[in-house]
């Protein structure tokens, strides 16, 4: 839900919205310093028009922050750059793959 919202909003407002703008998606497994394997992801937004955030926070950003951290217990940061937002997220590799999936990754 997260990656749709990210999208919708892109194409209304933000870097989606013009000719020029692009969407860099990152993904990857990490070893963290005494946490274990960690996925990461990350939505980087450039040549879209300024961005600034917004008056009130609504169902969008409790998504795209609050309902991702806490159903896979990880943590989400949505940054309003003057280039485009930015959204990181990482939780432990566990939390998004099937248990004999997450066997294997190790």
């Amino acid at each position: 839900m997260a990656l749709h919202e990210l999208a919708t909003n892109a194409v209304k407002y933000g870097a989606l919205s013009t000719s020029d703008g692009r969407v860099d998606i990152e993904w990857g497994v990490h070893k963290h310093d005494g946490e274990g394997r960690r996925f990461t992801m990350s939505w980087r937004e450039t040549d879209g028009p300024t961005v600034a955030p917004p008056a009130r926070g609504g169902f969008g950003s409790t998504v795209i922050r609050d309902m991702i951290r806490l159903n896979l217990r990880g943590d989400a940061r949505l940054q309003y750059d003057s280039a485009g937002i930015v959204w990181e997220f990482n939780c432990p590799i566990e939390n998004v793959l099937e248990a004999t999936e997450a066997s294997r990754a190790e």
